[in-house]
């Protein structure tokens, strides 16, 4: 039998920062292939870098979702530094920590900071 490929949806919803599979929605006729596929990497907290690191055939379902985990893990500048190599990786994993820890302690400086008291004539105003 002929499937209608024209027919197919598949939306992959992942962390904005580290990455790591939340959800699917699709529509078609290997919906429930990749929903078994997701549902895998969602119970082993796998992220869009590992599935997309993984191996697909082509032609088939499963190889789109490998190019949509492939093409988010690759959106940032940590991921594309993350697949030259072992030093890619190993540089991308600190660049993530580091950009974490900056914006953790911006945070921190920002709420510590209180706004001044108004004053007027040298008196602070109640």
């Amino acid at each position: 039998t002929a499937r209608n490929t024209s027919l197919s949806f598949l939306e992959l919803r992942a962390e904005k920062g580290g990455g790591r599979v939340l959800g699917l929605t699709c529509c078609g006729p290997a919906a429930a292939e990749l929903a078994n596929a997701v549902g895998i990497a969602i119970t082993n907290k796998l992220t869009v870098r590992d599935l997309a690191r993984s191996l697909h055939s082509y032609p088939s379902y499963g190889y789109l979702l490998h190019r949509i985990a492939l093409s988010m893990a690759l959106s940032d500048m940590w991921g594309l530094l993350e697949v030259c190599g072992p030093v890619g990786r190993f540089l991308a994993i600190i660049g993530r920590a580091m950009q974490s820890f900056l914006r953790s302690f911006c945070r921190v400086l920002t709420l510590s900071r209180s706004p001044p008291s108004p004053t007027i004539g040298g008196k602070v105003a109640s």
